[in-house]
């Protein structure tokens, strides 16, 4: 009977933390931050890379070898494209995974978001053709957005930034979500995730964007 015991209080355990909250925090600015909290504990699950400085030995000739990275089909299409093409490539990816999650994101709180992007370049005239391009892509777009998530902006805007050469963005927000309903959804993600790196960018359906 004992054994019985310690077997349905860790089974009412493992159910008790899967219907606990985590939080996800999201920051870009120049680098990307996720912060993982759950359980009034943190983790870092993505920062800016730093460098690392190697020693040196002295009489040690054979210098260490370092395999370089290959990077993920996702990061190698992510720098192929300029500022215009990460925006559209952010946005076709999120009508890509959010019809297909409502059931998750109907149980999703999405609170603080944060949006400034300056568009620039050395020419006016493209500076403001740009501009216009950003603007009728984001805005639409969060507002398809909040038909599926409940989400609270404290402020959204997009500068012209004439003068400046390069065009930049910063972003924050944060999500909250049960455990047992990401888990339900994993899958799903994953499978999303390998369809879209199989199907070449070029070749998706251009009329998602109109809708």
């Amino acid at each position: 009977m004992t054994v019985l015991y310690i077997i349905l209080g860790l089974l009412a355990l493992i159910l008790l933390l899967l219907f606990c909250s985590l939080s996800i925090t999201v920051d870009y600015d120049n680098k990307l931050s996720v912060k993982l909290g759950f359980l009034g504990m943190r983790f870092n699950l993505m920062k800016g890379k730093k460098k690392e400085k190697k020693k040196e030995k002295k009489g040690d000739n054979k210098k260490a070898k370092s395999k370089p990275k290959e990077p993920s089909p996702l990061e190698t299409k992510w720098k192929e494209k300029n500022f215009m093409g990460k925006v559209r490539f952010v946005i076709e990816i999120m009508r890509e995974v959010v019809p297909q999650l409502k059931y998750m994101l109907s149980h999703t709180r999405v609170r603080g978001l944060r949006l400034d992007i300056r568009v620039a370049n050395p020419d006016a005239a493209k500076t403001a053709v740009e501009y216009g391009n950003v603007c009728s892509l984001l805005y639409p777009f969060l507002s398809w957005l909040q038909g599926f998530l409940d989400i609270s902006m404290k402020k959204v805007n997009v500068t012209a930034a004439f003068g400046e050469e390069k065009c930049s963005a910063k972003l924050h927000f944060k999500v909250k979500i049960r455990v047992i309903i990401l888990l339900i959804t994993a899958f799903k993600l994953i499978k999303i995730y390998l369809d879209l790196m199989e199907v070449p960018q070029n070749e998706r359906k251009k009329h998602r964007f109109n809708h």
